[in-house]
């Protein structure tokens, strides 16, 4: 079976273990806590509405908060990307210039028609100075309009219910659990203190299964590119180069914390908790890839 075969039921199978696994949670709490699921609910709809405001109001967030430049029509970047973006059948993306001096891109948005693709300054001085070819550069391009094409942004969104609401349902648990002592301000304020503290552990386990989602999606951008350029080699290159990058002893202190989850090379990251792929790895699937 082709990798890219395999990638694409693997990716059912995981969507589908979370949201199963999101059901029998709120099935299995709902009954035990409150007699019937139905009680429940109230706390899963404070979870969506979370998400969906998160959703809503993150790329205006990223846009002002991140110093992001954005091309105008006139602008080489621009036409740069979008000529790609046409390839792939898709509507105009708003580009973006980061300052950072790191070598990476990334994209965000809340779908095809809101989607932003942003380029740092580092890895366009690269591409000025020889040291990151066209292809190569249009390779990661082609790799962020995967995201797109893919609807990355929405599932991953849609998956992030699964940590968000069950991290709030165990605060809220934990909250207004029975505990006569607790009457004081100090004894509520210690109350809050360990029910955050659980729902910040529970939030992390069970983000782990959407973590694991998210470098499946990595694969599929990859894969998408290597078609696009009808070789996969423009961008094992390029990720080689990025990974040399990031890599570089000052490179964190470049790395803006807000953005790490989007960067296309995170290192010193232990996989199982990052949302994209190691490099090695990604380099052994796009060799894998049968261009037709």
């Amino acid at each position: 079976m082709l990798a890219a075969t395999k990638l694409k039921y693997t990716n059912y199978i995981t969507l589908g273990f979370i949201f199963l696994l999101f059901f029998a949670i709120i099935t299995l709490v709902g009954g035990f806590y409150f007699q019937s699921s139905a009680g429940i609910w109230f706390y899963v709809i404070v979870g969506i509405v979370l998400v969906a405001v998160q959703y809503f109001i993150s790329p205006w967030m990223l846009d002002h908060f991140n110093h992001i430049h954005f091309a105008t029509q006139q602008d080489s970047l621009y036409s740069l990307v979008n000529n790609e973006v046409k390839k792939a059948g898709l509507p105009n993306v708003r580009v973006g210039l980061d300052p950072s001096p790191i070598m990476n891109a990334y994209t965000y948005g809340r779908g095809k028609t809101s989607a932003r693709i942003i380029l740092t300054k580092g890895i366009m001085d690269k591409n000025l100075k020889g040291e990151l070819n066209n292809d190569e550069l249009k390779a990661i391009i082609n790799h962020e309009i995967g995201h797109i094409k893919n609807n990355d942004m929405a599932v991953i969104t849609l998956a992030s219910l699964l940590p968000t609401v069950v991290s709030y349902i165990a605060f809220a648990l934990v909250l207004s659990g029975d505990d006569n002592e607790q009457n004081s301000f100090g004894g509520y304020f210690f109350k809050w203190m360990i029910a955050n503290f659980v729902s910040q552990i529970v939030y992390f386990v069970f983000n782990i299964p959407v973590l694991y989602l998210s470098r499946l999606r990595e694969y599929g951008a990859d894969s998408f590119s290597a078609k696009i350029m009808h070789s996969p080699q423009y961008l094992i290159s390029a990720l080689e180069k990025i990974h040399k990058s990031v890599s570089l002893p000052d490179a964190k202190k470049y790395m803006n914390p807000s953005l790490s989850s989007m960067y296309i090379d995170t290192k010193g990251v232990f996989e199982l908790f990052s949302t994209h792929p190691n490099i090695e790895k990604r380099i052994k699937f796009l060799k894998e890839i049968k261009i037709i």
